[in-house]
């Protein structure tokens, strides 16, 4: 059975809260939050079931999180995501003690991540439903 993605206005509608999620790094190196047409027009995307960095991080999130939901995120309802896809994207449904355990593994004290391949994000509840009406 295929998985629905998601996107992040779906979530925050059905699900009240701060949504974070990981974006992959293109080919590049570039990182493009939600943004699938500038990983394709760039050419330089990463595959979208399996960019570099993704399955490394799966491992570790069911080692040292294996109770937390993960799924795949699509981007913004009026982006286009049928041109551009969901390119690996992971929603993470972190509450407070799996995101520090993810941060102390995987970003350094100022927020920055440790791994160039991928970063994580937040979107503040607050600001997206502001956003919305």
């Amino acid at each position: 059975m295929p998985i629905l993605a998601r996107t992040p206005e779906q979530i925050m509608r059905e699900e009240p809260r701060d949504l974070y999620f990981i974006e992959f790094a293109s080919a590049s190196g570039e990182i493009f939050p939600l943004d699938p047409l500038r990983h394709i027009e760039s050419g330089r995307h990463p595959r979208p079931d399996d960019p570099p960095g993704r399955a490394e991080l799966l491992a570790w999130l069911e080692e040292h999180l294996p109770n937390m939901r993960i799924e795949p995120l699509a981007p913004y309802e009026d982006s286009c995501v049928i041109s551009g896809g969901v390119l690996g994207r992971l929603r993470l449904d972190f509450d407070e003690e799996s995101l520090q355990v993810y941060v102390k593994r995987w970003e350094d004290a100022d927020g920055k991540p440790l791994d160039p391949r991928f970063a994580c994000y937040a979107l503040s509840y607050v600001q997206m439903t502001d956003a919305l009406k």
